[in-house]
């Protein structure tokens, strides 16, 4: 389920000449763990955007965006599902831009990347980290058997040589060095993910007016 949340209506008649001639950009407000539930929200949301059904079409005066801006604010959360979200944003055939508002971190950085312009407000930061995975079933408290070992950590290390092989197509940074990074846990700032080729720019997230904003619910 997503919200659509636009700006009052009226503008002039020289106000909508000159919206005309700007991009139309619709703005994604993504202040959520990465979920099943939360990447499908987004993966309906642009395609919708794209390929609007007729019927909405006409009720609510859904027009072809030039770009879409993912505003994201995330923890984190199941790396398969942030893998997927990555691929989708990647194949997507408009200009795509992310804008770290708050915390991108673990998955989330992954995510982050997908997109063709890539920013980062002033005082927000990024966190890298190795994956944990939480184990549901075992017998007897904790105890696990060597398989459920073996399955558990093959699990995390396929996880993580995909992160690490994707942030470091995307940005100045090595293998070697994010394997050292996800080893200790890293925090960037701004200024060091500029440096990295995180980020293209640092600069303040500033909608335009009446802008088309969806809002991804968290789960519950």
């Amino acid at each position: 389920m997503f919200q659509l949340h636009a700006g009052p209506l009226g503008n002039t008649v020289g106000e909508e000449r000159e919206n005309m001639k700007k991009p139309l950009v619709y703005y994604i407000n993504f202040f959520a763990d990465i979920t099943d539930k939360s990447v499908r929200q987004v993966m309906n949301v642009c395609s919708n955007l794209l390929d609007p059904p007729k019927a909405s079409q006409r009720a609510n005066k859904i027009d072809r965006p030039n770009s879409i801006c993912l505003s994201i604010s995330s923890s984190g959360g199941n790396v398969d599902a942030g893998i997927a979200l990555y691929n989708f944003i990647r194949s997507l055939p408009i200009e795509t831009i992310t804008h770290n508002t708050g915390i991108v971190a673990s998955i989330a950085n992954v995510v982050f990347l997908a997109a063709n312009r890539r920013y980062a407000v002033e005082h927000s930061s990024f966190f890298l980290h190795g994956i944990s995975k939480p184990y549901q079933g075992s017998i007897d408290g904790f105890s696990l058997t060597r398989a459920q070992l073996l399955e558990a950590l093959n699990g995390v290390d396929g996880g993580e040589v995909t992160m690490r092989k994707i942030i470091a197509e995307r940005t100045l940074l090595t293998n070697e060095e994010l394997t050292s990074m996800f080893h200790v846990g890293t925090k960037e700032t701004p200024e060091l993910a500029l440096s990295h080729g995180i980020i293209h720019e640092i600069r303040e997230l500033k909608l335009p007016p009446n802008p088309k904003i969806y809002i991804v619910q968290p789960d519950k």
